[in-house]
């Protein structure tokens, strides 16, 4: 099963869900929105943009219509699932966010 989360992150404001997962399976990033997103594990305390230091150095970025998979697990998995990820968007975008387990 799993959960489906969908994040409409307006401009310049950060977002975040948890990553928590109980078993094995499978997470689907993708930004539906015409904004790249900035996703990060640290959050800016302000609440700001991610690109400035000391966080300019830990986000990556998804473009507008494009989809990411990862494998999940708590053992295995190119992303950490004890933790939460920060959105972030210049200029606002929505994101569909799919733990499936």
């Amino acid at each position: 099963m799993g959960r489906i989360q969908r994040l409409t992150i307006g401009a310049d404001t950060g977002n975040s869900i948890d990553l928590a997962t109980v078993g094995s399976g499978k997470l689907f990033i993708q930004n539906i929105g015409t904004e790249d997103v900035l996703i990060s594990y640290i959050k800016n305390p302000d609440g700001g943009a991610i690109t400035v230091p000391p966080y300019a150095q830990s986000y990556y970025t998804i473009m507008a219509g494009q989809a990411y998979t990862f494998d999940i697990s708590k053992s295995t998995g190119r992303l950490a699932q004890d933790q939460q990820m920060f959105f972030y968007s210049v200029n606002g975008t929505i994101i569909e966010v799919w733990v499936a387990n």
